[in-house]
């Protein structure tokens, strides 16, 4: 492997003041490496770029696998000597998944290029036709384009985590409630046993008392559990804070864009931000707007991709902030409409009934109240959520 420092040019661009990337060049054929070196001190943008390059898929991966070597972008040969075609770049993509990569190949195949766009490849370059501005665009662009990928997938983790977080935390309530039901019969039952042992049995049958005494501290003790449990699950540890509901709906819309671009989907917002402020989780009022707009979404999923939006709108009231969510879905039926929220209700073949259940509880826990119904055109649902507000200018 060998190091090379391109030495500076004297023309300086607005690309120049972007950090210089560390480029991995994956080349076996000297006059090749002559040629991107030269293109690559060519150009403002990568006159400065560290460049290092390596001969074979073996110190490729080497290099990759190094902390210490990390690199920006890998221009990737596809034929080397101890390997040939598209299992090059499977095998460089295994080695640096998040390592964006430029197929530079001598072959002007089309096939060949979407085939290796499809296996992880940013851009597939043909040798004979690259020069400086398309090789520095090349790299810019797949750069960029990966940082935003790993931003997008980070986003779509966190909203993910959030509803099992959510789908958790009612489970948890729901649970709590069914079962402090029998707890508390068991208690009135063991503490009536004990008190009927003690009036009217002999010493015998007060050989009771002790089983029925562990009987009623185990089930108080439960009880106890079951409390800190639905406590856990009806509020956050960081408390009520002022928020701004416009700039919620906003961060909101922003962590569902990996999904809105996977699904098709337009969103419209009409949202401003300083509109009103409530009091509230902002964690749990974000998990009911994350969670009606992935409902909202796979309501659509049958629906023409023209048809695909979503509508969040806010609006202030005397008392309150209506926050609404319309889709163009398939809508339901009168007689699951009236049952929807409820816990375990569900129209869909793998859900689990707790996502309206969950906004519906966490709504009703800041004081407000959560609502849906048909949309007029007879096209899609509208859910809608108000919120006491604040006075206005206490953000």
């Amino acid at each position: 492997m060998t190091l090379a420092h391109p030495s500076p040019s004297p023309a300086v661009s607005a690309d120049a003041a972007q950090p210089s990337p560390r480029l991995l060049l994956v080349e076996d054929n000297p006059a090749d490496f002559r040629l991107i070196e030269l293109h690559l001190r060519e150009h403002p943008s990568t006159h400065a770029a560290e460049l290092l390059v390596v001969r074979s898929l073996a110190a490729a991966q080497r290099v990759l696998a190094s902390p210490e070597s990390a690199v920006d972008l890998v221009l990737l040969d596809l034929s080397l000597p101890d390997s040939e075609g598209l299992e090059t770049l499977e095998a460089i993509r295994a080695a640096g998944p998040r390592v964006p990569v430029v197929v530079l190949s001598g072959r002007a195949d089309e096939g060949l290029a979407l085939e290796a766009v499809r296996r992880g490849a940013q851009d597939y370059l043909v040798k004979g036709h690259v020069g400086a501005d398309s090789l520095a665009r090349a790299i810019r662009y797949a750069i960029e384009r990966n940082r935003i990928e790993v931003e997008l997938a980070a986003q779509r983790k966190t909203v993910e985590h959030m509803s099992r977080l959510s789908a958790l935390g009612e489970m948890a309530a729901t649970f709590a409630h069914e079962l402090n039901q029998p707890l508390s019969a068991i208690l009135l039952s063991a503490e009536e046993a004990r008190s009927l042992v003690d009036r009217f049995c002999g010493m015998e049958a007060a050989k009771l008392r002790e089983p029925l005494a562990v009987v009623s501290t185990q089930a108080r003790r439960a009880a106890e559990i079951i409390r800190r449990i639905r406590g856990f699950a009806a509020r956050s540890q960081s408390g009520p804070t002022l928020i701004d509901v416009g700039q919620l709906i906003q961060d909101s819309c922003g962590l569902m864009q990996p999904e809105l671009a996977h699904r098709r989907v337009r969103l419209a917002v009409d949202a401003p931000v300083g509109l009103a402020s409530v009091q509230g989780d902002p964690l749990q009022l974000r998990q009911v707007l994350v969670n009606l707009l992935m409902n909202a979404l796979e309501a659509m999923e049958r629906t023409p991709a023209a048809q695909r939006e979503v509508a969040v709108s806010a609006k202030a009231m005397p008392t309150g902030v209506e926050v609404a969510v319309r889709d163009h879905g398939h809508g339901v039926t009168p007689e699951n409409l009236a049952g929807m929220m409820e816990p375990f209700f569900t129209t869909k073949r793998e859900g689990l009934g707790l996502g309206l259940s969950i906004s519906r509880s966490i709504i009703e826990s800041h004081s407000g109240r959560l609502s849906a119904e048909a949309n007029s055109d007879g096209v899609g649902m509208t859910f809608r959520f108000v919120l006491p507000r604040t006075r206005r200018g206490a953000l």
